[in-house]
This record gives C-alpha cells, sequence and structure tokens, in this order.
C-alpha cells in the first residue's frame, strides 16, 4: 500500500511541474510527457489491475500496445507491477508489429521481452526507459535500431539474435553489459572495435552472419 501524499504537497508539486512543462520546447513531448506523469502519480491517479495499484498513465501505454491484440492489458498474467509501476513486461509471441511511441513513459520499467514478435522497427522513445536492464528482441523483423538505444546504459542483457540487422548502435555507453547475443543477422565486415571496450561482457554470440574480422 503506498503512502499518500499531503494534499498541499500534491498541489504544490503538480503547479512546479505544470510551470516546468511550459518551459519544454514542443520538440521535446516525450519528456514533458513523463515529468506530468510523476505529477499525476504524486496525486494518487491509480487503475486496479490484477488486484495492484498501477499508475493510469502506465495503464493506458498498456492498452495501446495491446490494442493490436484485440485483448484487455488484464488478459495477460506475465508482468511485474512494484510500488504502482511496471517493472517487467512480457510481450513475448503477441504479434505485435510495431510499438507506440507512449512506451517510452514506462520509466520505471526494467525487464522488456518482446521476443517472438513481427517488429520491423522500434520507436525513438525507447532511449528512455535508462533503467532497462535486459531488452529481448530476438526473433524478430528488425532490420536497424534506433540510435536512442545506446541511452539504455543500465542495460546487462541485450538479445538481438535472428532478425535482419546489417549494423549494430553505438555500444561504448553499455559499460554494464553481460550478455549480447546477435546470431543469425545479416552483419558484415569487422565487428566494432567498441566491443573489445565491453569490460563486464562475459557471453558473445555473433555467429551465422557475414562477419569477416574481429576487433
Amino acid at each position: 500500500m503506498t503512502e499518500e501524499k499531503p494534499k498541499e504537497e500534491v498541489e504544490s508539486l503538480a503547479k512546479r511541474v505544470e510551470n516546468l512543462g511550459k518551459e519544454i520546447p514542443p520538440e521535446r513531448d516525450v519528456i514533458r510527457d513523463a515529468v506530468r506523469d510523476e505529477a499525476r502519480g504524486a496525486a494518487g491517479e491509480h487503475v486496479d489491475f490484477q488486484g495492484q495499484p498501477l499508475l493510469k498513465v502506465e495503464y493506458e501505454v498498456l492498452k495501446e500496445i495491446y490494442a493490436q491484440t484485440g485483448k484487455k492489458p488484464e488478459e495477460h498474467f506475465a508482468h511485474e507491477i512494484k510500488e504502482g509501476s511496471v517493472v517487467y513486461l512480457n510481450c513475448f509471441d503477441q504479434g505485435l508489429t510495431s510499438l507506440p511511441g507512449s512506451i517510452g513513459r514506462l520509466v520505471n520499467l526494467k525487464k522488456l521481452n518482446l521476443e517472438k514478435n513481427q517488429l520491423v522497427a522500434l520507436p525513438d522513445s525507447i532511449g528512455n526507459l535508462r533503467k532497462l536492464e535486459g531488452i529481448y528482441l530476438g526473433r524478430n523483423v528488425l532490420t536497424s535500431l534506433p540510435g536512442s538505444i545506446s541511452e539504455l546504459v543500465n542495460l546487462t542483457t541485450l538479445s538481438l539474435g535472428d532478425n535482419k540487422l546489417t549494423s549494430l548502435p553505438y555500444m561504448r555507453n553499455f559499460k554494464k553489459l553481460k550478455y549480447f547475443d546477435m546470431d543469425y543477422n545479416q552483419l558484415t565486415g569487422a565487428l566494432l572495435e567498441s566491443i573489445g571496450e565491453l569490460a563486464c561482457l562475459e557471453y558473445l554470440e555473433a555467429g551465422h552472419n557475414r562477419l569477416t574480422a574481429l576487433p
């Protein structure tokens, strides 16, 4: 059960956030939304999700994701909710062809499983998920990744196997990466030199590509 904030504190926070939101340039809409989401969360705007409180703004994101499946988020039981936020989102084998840009609002997400779908691209807002520790993208039809994925500095697991990738993202930011799977793609030439800088890397799978040299 979450602790209720005093009404005066909530109103003060909401006012500060509203003023801050006005100062954010229009092109940073996702950041503006995230800031406003914090105010809504402080105000206690939750819904009941499988017997647990979930921030309403995060529930709306789940609804957008699962709209493609014709099901409600409540029909999926493999998610993990902690302190009103989604920390594990399991969309394994849901027939998804795209992700909404609003997924960037799930700022407390730590694990995201999107394996075995039909995704051809990821939204730039994926880079907002700074707390993400594991992202599983295997068995999709991805041909490239957004540059913003390099902002996921807390990743320990990056699974990209069995896609159609022809290039890899900027790797030097992945200082905590331990598991990296990129087999069964369409990578050619030499492997990125920056992979050699991943000091924490314990497992690397790069088979079934057209790589010709190692860094």
